[in-house]
This record gives structure tokens, sequence and C-alpha cells, in this order.
């Protein structure tokens, strides 16, 4: 079975509060484009991949719940959770919940939203398949 990777980015109704109502609306559009990109790098090395947005305060049972599906190889914890101050108490809630509930699953970060088969590349040979 190849390598599944779970990516964990912001919650879409976040953005407002990260940028501003005035540029939420064209930044979600970004991100979305660079996640696309980022989904079909995965598929063309022949990787599984997941993406799984969260906001603050949210329970955690989403996401042990999709630990639970499958066993994931790695799961990136995305650039904007882990660089915005005010995601950070739902940055270690995140990374406690991975580390408790999938012990065996390699903990990967990425740069920007289309750049997570980098992380993965660091870890996972497979995801150098296919490369041109």
């Amino acid at each position: 079975m190849a390598p599944c990777f779970l990516l964990i980015g912001i919650a879409w109704d976040q953005y407002e509060t990260l940028v501003g109502a005035d540029k939420a609306e064209e930044m979600i559009a970004r991100v979305k484009v660079a996640l696309a990109r980022d989904e079909q790098q995965f598929k063309d090395v022949g990787l599984d991949y997941q993406y799984l947005d969260y906001a603050p305060g949210e329970s955690m049972q989403r996401l042990e719940k999709v630990l639970a599906e499958k066993e994931w190889s790695g799961v990136c914890i995305g650039i904007g959770i882990r660089a915005n101050r005010q995601f950070t108490p739902l940055f270690e809630s995140l990374v406690n919940t991975v580390h408790e509930k999938s012990p065996h699953t390699k903990l990967l970060f990425n740069t920007q939203p289309d750049d997570t088969i980098e992380a993965a590349k660091r870890w996972f040979p497979e995801a150098n398949n296919g490369n041109k």
C-alpha cells in the first residue's frame, strides 16, 4: 500500500480574521489553487493525500476519526497554523492528538500550501518517484 499523507490547514472561516474581510475571499481562492497543486503532486508520484481544515477551539474528535480511518504515513500541519500566533493552542492540540492517536505517524511541516510534497520527500523516498 502506498504511503498516505494528511495535510491539516486553517479552516476557511478563519481567513477573515487573518487577512481581513476585504482580502479573505481572494486569499481562500489562492490557497485552494495551491492545495490543488499540492494534491496533484502527490497523485503524480502515486501517493495518497487528503486535506483537512481545522479551526481554533474545535474538538479534536474529527481529527481522531480521520486518524483512525487508515494508517497515515505522515501528517503535515500547515504553515498557516504554525506561523500565526493565534493558532498556537490549535497547533499544540493537533500535534498532541497525532502523537497520542497515531504515534508511528511522522510529523511533517511545509512552508507554503503547495509544497507539502517537499516535506514528504524528506522522510519518504517514495515521494521522489516520478519527479520530472
